[in-house]
């Protein structure tokens, strides 16, 4: 025991001796362990905010007015305001397809006042939000009533759409628009609409008997995809998407930004693997002296090997546990700037993630340390203490 005390204290001792070249290999471990894990980490958030997505967003297909360019992933994903806008009727030959087995229409606020977006929901025929207010005793929503979503913080009262609403509750993260919104029955919005929007949105029509998107959801067995495509090849007025495809599309995004963004990890990881053996190569020609001595005193090679991969461990701690901080900080920042600019489902960071990150960044540290000192290491220790001392110096 007082053996493995004298070990720990020559291995911070040495840091401690030579704090430049120590500071100088923290900072290279640092950089690089923060690079790695925060792709690590940044991967598996983002897959997991998919796959949240595919089970959290209960409809099989979308279907919006067919009035320009529509972008299923930026509807989904980008949680900006719509001014698509098609009369309710329009949509009425959904009921005609035999596949469907339910939909429901929505409503969203489009106005530059409002800071969340306001989604107006037909609890008559809702079946995206019911299933998860279910355990609440919620099946509907009055006038001055609001549910709030995910990334929304949670208050009683909320000041919307010129008016004070009572919260009644607040729902789970899914990783779509659905997170950064507010819900008021359809109604609601719908009146808003009428008396504060533009009346070009509705082709200066009543906006009470326009919505914004229909979400359908299929018999067992359907394919969302073949739905979209009958809809998008029968309707002119309507244009429909598949939660399915349009998560895919995403997927497949993202899967070759990983692939650019790996190769260039790998050649980081490399180059500071090479830099680091060079640093610890050259460390242990410059303490051959130091382990002459050591070697003299009756220290074994395992001794002396040990005292390096102590230092190894203390330099590998600091490095992680310094990546890891700056990871925790930075990751949620650039993924929310990442999924608004590529369009792919938010990721929030959970207390089981700061977890694994905290215990992983150390871990790799040392494996990245231990793999780039190990020759050298091993190589010095094993000399005689007359021939260290007399090829090194102190």
């Amino acid at each position: 025991m007082k053996r493995r005390c004298v070990i720990l204290k020559l291995a911070y001792s040495n840091i401690k001796y030579r704090k430049s070249y120590s500071i100088t290999t923290i900072l290279i471990s640092t950089i690089t362990i923060f690079t790695l894990v925060l792709l690590i980490s940044g991967y598996l958030m983002i897959d997991e905010a998919i796959e949240l997505s595919k089970k959290r967003v209960g409809a099989d297909a979308i279907l919006i007015a067919n009035n320009g360019e529509f972008n299923g992933e930026e509807f989904l994903f980008s949680a900006k305001p719509t001014t698509r806008y098609f009369k309710t009727a329009d949509a009425d030959f959904i009921k005609e397809y035999d596949e469907v087995d339910k939909y429901t229409y929505q409503f969203y606020i489009n106005d530059e006042k409002e800071y969340y977006t306001v989604i107006g929901v037909d609890f008559e025929t809702d079946f995206l939000l019911k299933p998860w207010l279910k355990d609440q005793n919620i099946d509907t929503l009055e006038d001055g009533e609001i549910i709030l979503c995910a990334d929304i913080e949670y208050y009683g009262f909320y000041n919307i759409l010129g008016e004070t609403f009572k919260t009644k509750s607040s729902l789970h993260k899914t990783g779509t628009t659905m997170d950064n919104s507010i819900y008021v029955n359809i109604e609601t919005a719908r009146k808003y609409a009428k008396n504060n929007m533009k009346k070009k949105f509705f082709k200066n029509g009543d906006a009470e008997e326009f919505s914004t998107a229909v979400f359908v959801k299929l018999k067992e067995g359907k394919n969302p995809q073949v739905f979209a495509d009958k809809v998008n090849y029968n309707s002119k007025e309507m244009k429909s998407i598949s939660k399915t495809g349009t998560i895919y599309k995403v997927e497949d995004s993202i899967l070759g930004f990983i692939k650019i963004i790996s190769i260039l990890g790998i050649v980081l990881l490399v180059n500071s693997f090479l830099a680091l053996f060079g640093r610890y190569t050259s460390l242990m020609k410059e303490r051959k002296k130091e382990i002459g001595y050591l070697r003299s005193l009756g220290f074994s090679k395992g001794k002396i090997y040990l005292s390096f991969v102590c230092e190894i461990l203390i330099i590998s701690v600091i490095s992680g546990l310094i990546a890891s901080l700056f990871v925790i900080i930075a990751i949620t920042p650039i993924l929310n700037s990442l999924s608004k600019a590529f369009l792919f489902p938010s990721a929030n960071l959970s207390v089981l993630a700061v977890l694994k990150i905290v215990i992983f960044a150390p871990l790799l540290s040392f494996i990245l340390g231990a793999l780039s000192s190990i020759f050298p290491a091993v190589k010095t220790a094993k000399m005689e203490p007359r021939e260290a001392m007399a090829r090194g110096e102190m």
